[in-house]
């Protein structure tokens, strides 16, 4: 979940195929954000034990329709 327009905290966390989900704490930040572009950004996250988990992404868009609840 990211932050809306109010900039409202949004939840990260990693799932595991085995064993509880471990929740992450940190930044996401987008670099370019535009229709029919691809949206790269990076993100440095910790760990409630300390591992730190950085990197970046690039994601296309799509045209699917997601119905959540």
């Amino acid at each position: 979940m990211l932050p809306n327009d109010e900039e409202q905290i949004g939840n990260a966390f990693i799932l595991r195929e085995l064993g509880p989900y471990i929740v992450l704490s940190g930044e996401v930040t987008f670099q370019r954000v535009e229709e029919g572009m691809p949206l790269e950004g990076r993100f440095s996250f910790t760990s409630e034990r300390g591992g730190q988990f950085e990197g970046g992404f690039v994601a296309e868009w799509g045209n699917d329709v997601v119905y959540c609840g």
